[in-house]
């Protein structure tokens, strides 16, 4: 009697690796013991980690060219759902059956063959395959309910957080905590950024030195920290589809790093490009504080190495040869060549034609020596001005606050916001429409929110204000000299905005609370010349700047 060859085929789906109930050496133990009792010859065992809910599985496949080829005429399989779990895999099992290219499958409790009626067959087929269809939709379910409680569903979560170890489904434990090594590390890394003094390979480096790494305890490459500077998601705010499969904006539940007028800021820092560009090697100080004043593109540096060749006095590039392109002369031959170090600011021209030529950084330098001469202040001026304001118990004037405009202004939109609700109560706009406009809504709610408590601190804070706008303007030209660029970069953004170029000349947005601080100083300092003055401070307790009848003059 002819004895029949059968495949022993063990799977297990790899995305189950910590919930599969019998691994795969644990059906190929009970699968032999089974064959051994009925007598079953086992030519073959093929072995396979994949999921079978989709077709295309390597090993399943070579598991069909086998019988079809008649290397074997049957299968021992654990459970008909080893084989197939979709329903392209499950009507070949089937068709194959049928026609006698499987004379025999064998699992644990039951055996099916071509004479057999196929219908029990088609029913567990069936049920495998509905199993993988309600799966997904019960996962997809649980992710979006996930996603409206205010906890990120992804199981990959930014740089600086991690999943709660400790969370349970009935408790009120956040889902999402910060990760104790990480968070403060890229926290900082988005301060740094906001203080406009670091390009992204800076803030690389920095995250270097400070030992951020990744799972395999390596440093993270330069793309993935411009991918992490564009995520909303540190601003306490993520996109997860609804059940109509359109991505929605949910606002976390999660600890912030930043707040999304920071994370609005950031992103125009950035200028939203999300490219990584090589790791830079100079430091410019001015690079990334500039913009055109032509055609408002950003201003980018160059370094200019060149030598003069001490034979025929061709002049060229150190940077990109060592030897004069004219003579052939090396460099490391040269007598006393005479060398040229410059870092010039131009023009990127990235947003169209632009005729603006290129500037020398010691011109930008003279001109904010030039700046910060006007606003630097004197030694008692200073001291004088400090033990004024400590002195001072000045409230706001409200006349003169912006913040009842702030409140007006939330009040109307949040009755915009109740007008769309009411609007789609009543299906008079769709979904898609409701959805666009009242996450503008909410987003410039957030913004206000912001702002109003702003105003309300500065209410509160005007003497702080005060003090560190004096503390720069004290010393500012001489410190300035000797400052690294990082240091000069943070100061040049603390005293003003706007810094354009055009026509070789610097066009800068001074902070009037500066301004009004120097102007201050010359009054005093008129009327203190050549003697004290009496109650000095009742004499000057009308002093603009260090009482701050309108808190957005500090601010400005």
């Amino acid at each position: 009697m002819y004895a029949q060859k059968y495949i022993l085929y063990a799977r297990k789906s790899s995305e189950d690796k910590n919930r599969q109930v019998t691994s795969i050496e644990d059906q190929i133990v009970e699968l032999k013991r089974l064959a051994k009792s009925k007598n079953i010859k086992i030519v073959k065992i093929i072995e396979e980690s994949k999921s079978a809910k989709n077709p295309g599985r390597k090993f399943f496949n070579d598991l069909l060219s086998k019988i079809h080829s008649g290397y074997a005429d049957g299968i021992l399989c654990w459970k008909l759902d080893r084989l197939s779990r979709n329903a392209l895999d499950g009507g070949q099992i089937s068709w194959m059956l049928q026609n006698n290219i499987i004379k025999h499958i064998v699992t644990i409790g039951s055996d099916y063959k071509p004479s057999d009626n196929v219908l029990m067959m088609a029913v567990e087929l069936g049920m495998a395959t509905q199993y993988v269809k309600d799966l997904k939709t019960n996962v997809k379910r649980g992710t979006r309910q996930k996603a409206e409680r205010g906890w990120y569903p992804s199981p990959i979560l930014p740089i600086g957080y991690k999943h709660n170890p400790l969370y349970q489904s009935n408790e009120s434990t956040e889902e999402i905590i910060p990760d104790i090594k990480s968070f403060p590390i890229v926290k900082k890394l988005w301060k740094l950024l906001l203080t406009k003094a670091y390009t992204v390979a800076d803030l690389k480096r920095e995250a270097d030195v400070l030992g951020l790494v990744n799972g395999k305890n390596q440093p993270y490459s330069l793309n993935t920290f411009y991918l992490m500077f564009n995520k909303e998601f540190y601003a306490g705010y993520f996109y997860w589809k609804d059940k109509d499969d359109i991505p929605t904006r949910h606002q976390g539940k999660h600890k912030t790093m930043i707040s999304l007028n920071e994370y609005i800021k950031a992103q125009k820092i950035l200028g939203n490009t999300g490219v990584a560009t090589r790791v830079r090697t100079y430091d410019f100080v001015y690079r990334g504080l500039m913009s055109c004043g032509e055609c408002n593109s950003h201003i980018t540096a160059e370094h200019i190495h060149q030598v003069i060749c001490s034979d025929c006095k061709y002049k060229f590039s150190i940077k990109t040869s060592q030897k004069c392109r004219r003579c052939g002369l090396l460099l490391k031959d040269m007598e006393a060549p005479s060398q040229i170090i410059k870092d010039y600011y131009r023009c990127t021209r990235k947003k169209g034609r632009c005729k603006q030529k290129s500037i020398e950084e010691k011109n930008i330098e003279e001109y904010m020596n030039s700046l910060l001469s006007k606003i630097t202040i004197k030694e008692n001026f200073y001291q004088w001005a400090i033990e004024t304001i400590k002195r001072m118990d000045v409230e706001i004037n409200n006349e003169q606050s912006i913040l009842p405009k702030l409140l007006h202004k939330k009040c109307l939109l949040e009755k915009q916001l109740n007008g769309l609700i009411n609007m789609r109560a009543l299906n008079e706009i769709d979904g898609a429409i409701f959805k666009e406009k009242s996450e503008g809504i909410k987003t410039e709610l957030v913004l206000l929110d912001q702002k109003i408590s702003s105003e309300q601190l500065e209410k509160v804070d005007w003497k702080k204000v005060a003090l560190k706008r004096l503390k720069i303007a004290r010393h500012a030209f001489e410190k300035f000299k000797n400052m690294s660029p990082k240091d000069k970069k943070i100061i040049i953004s603390e005293i003003g905005s706007n810094l354009t170029l055009k026509d070789k000349k610097l066009d800068f947005i001074t902070l009037k609370s500066l301004l009004y601080i120097k102007s201050i100083e010359s009054e005093y300092l008129s009327k203190t010349r050549g003697f004290q003055p009496k109650n000095n401070v009742e004499k000057y307790s009308d002093l603009g700047v260090l009482i701050p009848l309108n808190p957005s003059l500090l601010a400005s």
